[in-house]
């Protein structure tokens, strides 16, 4: 009887720890100017990476209070994603560029990949995650 119930335990516990919610990438971006809105959008495939929000699995946007600033996507089951940021510095929700098409705003994607002729592509960006909560560190480029 004794061993049933031990045994029962020892299910049960492992069952609750099977059962926990996926964690999040908290995305911490340094070297910000204090103005404007910080734009960060996931990606979970290379289509739209990294400009077209619209084809994006998730999109945070936030006001820039500091230099370095940090935005959690919760909740993210294991896959592998690529994540584009932007300093939205007039808060008008779009990169803006310069002549040939030379951002004039800040940006950066995971990996902190910098391409200096084109935008980086989602397996440059990709970064793999096992499911657990985990931090990124990205600094922004103008």
């Amino acid at each position: 009887m004794m061993r049933s119930l031990v045994f029962f335990f020892v299910l049960l516990c492992g069952l609750q720890l099977t059962a926990q919610e996926p964690g999040g990438i908290t995305v911490t971006v340094s070297g910000l100017k204090v103005t404007g809105d910080l734009l960060l959008t996931l990606f979970d495939q290379p289509d739209g990476f990294p400009g077209d929000h619209q084809k994006a699995r998730d999109r945070k946007q936030v006001k820039i209070t500091a230099s370095t600033m940090s935005v959690t996507f919760e909740k993210l089951p294991a896959g592998t994603y690529a994540i584009a940021v932007l300093h939205d510095e007039n808060s008008n929700a779009v990169l803006d560029t310069k002549a040939f098409g030379i951002p004039k705003e800040g940006i950066a994607v995971s990996n902190n990949i910098t391409k200096f002729f084109r935008a980086p592509t989602f397996d440059e960006a990709k970064i793999r995650h096992d499911g657990k909560a985990r931090t990124l560190f990205i600094r922004i480029v103008y």
